[in-house]
């Protein structure tokens, strides 16, 4: 079992070019919501509003996944090799070296918090053609790496935050169940590798439970507090970025 003992903090730039220019987020399993002024689904949503691109998610929703299919920024996949490259541990059901061709896209999966540039301020993570974020790694938390079809959305987040996850009485059924079943829907079963193939259900629900159980590992983390004070629970979550 993995275990969270220290905490990466990276300061990334995205770059880009617009204009205050709406999202384009879609619902993977939507439900009517049971708490409509939970803010708690949208903890993701700065990252869309650092770089102009306005997320809107309707209260009375709750869901499984939320995905972005635009607009896209080369800077998306340039912080999805980023923090490929700066996680500790990673499984994989195909090659995830984004400098091999594989002819085919790859999803990155991992457990992530975002804190804002300067002050606290999400305002100051957007300056004038870019982006700016704090971007925190745990060393016990593997990233996952699936091929997937080219349909398969830029960014995606689920809206279960570390706040919930540490909470004693958290089921994690649910959650890996639903991603499980996301990842399902997006994977592209050429690209995984041969010898996987014949059994990826079981490999899949296996990588999917040593994400889920690294983010469960939090509640016992060794974490120095005044590392773990750096970052703010409710803006921690699972992410999913394609590359």
């Amino acid at each position: 079992m993995l275990r969270t003992t220290s905490m990466r903090t990276l300061q990334c730039a995205v770059k880009h070019k617009l204009m205050d220019v709406n999202s384009n987020i879609q619902l993977f399993y939507p439900m009517h919501s049971v708490n409509p002024s939970s803010i708690e689904k949208g903890w993701f949503c700065p990252y869309f509003y650092a770089s102009n691109r306005t997320p809107k998610i309707a209260r009375q929703l709750d869901f499984g996944i939320a995905q972005c299919f635009g607009p896209f920024l080369r800077g998306d996949h340039q912080l999805a090799e980023k923090l490929l490259s700066e996680s500790n541990t990673i499984l994989s059901l195909c090659d995830p070296d984004p400098t091999h061709d594989t002819h085919t896209r790859r999803l990155l999966i991992t457990f992530l918090g975002i804190t804002p540039y300067r002050a606290g301020m999400w305002s100051t993570s957007r300056p004038p053609g870019a982006s700016l974020i704090h971007y925190h790694l745990f060393n016990g938390c593997p990233a996952l790496v699936i091929p997937v079809d080219e349909n398969c959305p830029i960014t995606a987040w689920s809206p279960v935050t570390m706040t919930t996850i540490i909470q004693c009485g958290f089921d994690p059924a649910p959650l890996h169940g639903i991603i499980c079943e996301y990842l399902d829907s997006v994977i592209r079963m050429e690209g995984v590798l041969p010898k996987l193939r014949e059994r990826y259900d079981e490999v899949l629900s296996r990588c999917v439970s040593l994400v889920v159980n690294g983010a469960l590992e939090l509640r016992n983390a060794e974490v120095p507090k005044e590392v773990m004070k750096k970052l703010d629970p409710e803006r921690a979550g699972l992410v999913f970025f394609r590359y």
